[in-house]
């Protein structure tokens, strides 16, 4: 920049700034030590409470990839401004884990419904580094009563009593609706979706992956 005609000030800047967090998928608790680096040759490591820095990073369009021991690892397209910020955050998937998921109309936690109203159920699974082992597949209803059912699959309705709803190697499979209910009884209804990974046809917590979503069910 100039000021007058015998005074000049000048800037540089020698690159941008890149910094973020790497968290757990499911816990977002820090992740120390992970390795982030980048095709321009940039390469940091995440500190203990899982922020990394990089500073003067040359500016244009790289990939960033981010790797820690015993999580896969991800990568990601990112623009470094010239003398400016590219915050990044990350979140790394457990080798060791299996992910599943299930949510009563599209929603998961608790929710709220009317007896007279469809109650869809659906399901997905991501079973990370476990996909072809072994295990019980489990689809649960429990009620406030003591009343337990089972997703049975030559019907495609819950059943009472308890059972594995399927014996097999894991997979990946996207949002699938497995129930369409009308008539339940008012109360809570808790539905549970989980694979055990020592396939014997009961349930083992210590090898026990389990989402769950409740549903109140009320009369309007």
């Amino acid at each position: 920049a100039s000021y007058g005609n015998d005074m000049t000030f000048s800037s540089a800047c020698s690159g941008g700034f890149i910094g973020g967090t790497v968290k757990e998928r499911s816990t977002l608790v820090p992740i120390e030590g992970a390795l982030i680096a980048t095709d321009a040759g940039g390469q940091t490591e995440s500190r203990f409470d899982g922020i990394y820095l990089m500073a003067d990073h040359p500016s244009g369009s790289f990939m960033i990839t981010v790797q820690a021991s015993g999580y896969s690892s991800v990568s990601s397209s990112m623009e470094v401004p010239e003398c400016g910020n590219q915050i990044k955050e990350f979140v790394l998937t457990p080798l060791t884990s299996v992910f599943p998921d299930i949510k009563a109309n599209g929603k998961g936690g608790s929710i709220m419904a009317s007896s007279t109203a469809p109650l869809l159920i659906t399901v997905s699974l991501d079973p990370v580094g476990h996909a072809g082992q072994n295990a019980d597949w489990w689809l649960i209803e429990t009620t406030l009563d003591g009343t337990i059912k089972c997703f049975d699959l030559t019907t495609s309705s819950m059943v009472e009593g308890f059972f594995s709803t399927y014996q097999g190697p894991l997979f990946s499979f996207s949002t699938t609706q497995l129930l369409n209910l009308s008539g339940l009884g008012e109360g809570v209804h808790t539905f549970y979706f989980g694979v055990d990974l020592n396939m014997n046809g009961s349930i083992d917590s210590n090898s026990l992956y389990l989402d769950s979503v409740s549903v109140s069910v009320t009369a309007q």
